[in-house]
């Protein structure tokens, strides 16, 4: 249900652009950054997806993703544990985020990482360090 906390042991996945994404360096902080219009970072929330395994939960966020968005390399996708992630930014910073069910016309398993806005730059590091996988957004 929309607003729900999704579940600590769910996964997330995160677009993230070529100017924050490169082959040998992986995924910069810049990534996890709010936009000027933005109040929560959009991710997808795999299990949601209710597929068989990891990569098909990756190759149906890619379709979801590229319905919307101009992919090119080396874009990549970054998924993170629920859980894991809220701890770890609250474990290393005095701030709290909560990751939310946010579902939209486009993606039933879209959802958002809410708070990051407290202290952008510090929680996008935070988060950026309990990247559990990337792989290529195409």
């Amino acid at each position: 249900m929309k607003g729900d906390q999704l579940p600590a042991g769910d996964h997330v996945a995160r677009f993230c652009a070529r100017k924050y994404s490169s082959e040998s360096e992986g995924v910069d902080p810049g990534a996890f950054m709010l936009r000027k219009d933005e109040n929560h970072l959009s991710v997808q929330w795999l299990e949601y997806l209710k597929k068989a395994g990891r990569q098909e939960e990756i190759d149906e966020v890619r379709e979801i993703f590229a319905k919307h968005l101009k992919i090119k390399p080396p874009a990549k996708i970054a998924v993170l544990n629920v859980g894991k992630t809220c701890e770890h930014v609250a474990w290393e910073s005095e701030y709290r985020i909560r990751i939310l069910h946010q579902p939209d016309e486009a993606a039933e398993a879209h959802s958002g990482i809410f708070g990051t806005e407290q202290d952008a730059e510090l929680i996008a590091e935070l988060i950026t360090e309990n990247i559990q996988e990337i792989h290529s957004a195409l």
